[in-house]
């Protein structure tokens, strides 16, 4: 699961899922996670967002793979 959130801790904005949409895992043992954004998802505000990358293991074990800070910028014309 891909978060982004106004900062770390709390509610967030947006949340996909490689179960339902969102994620492709690839590489030799699904080393890599490209997340994409809809047109409509991706109209935030500019400004700092942070985002966590979660991944759920064999034994169902959740952990934390990614995290931190990006930067959301105007459209270019």
């Amino acid at each position: 699961r891909w978060s982004l959130a106004k900062e770390g801790g709390a509610t967030a904005l947006l949340s996909l899922d490689s179960d339902v949409s969102g994620i492709a895992l690839s590489g030799s043992s699904t080393e890599i996670a490209t997340v994409t954004l809809t047109t409509t998802q991706s109209a935030l505000a500019d400004g700092a967002y942070y985002h966590e990358l979660e991944i759920t293991d064999d034994n169902g074990d959740i952990q934390t793979v990614a995290q931190g800070t990006i930067t959301v910028l105007g459209g270019l014309n």
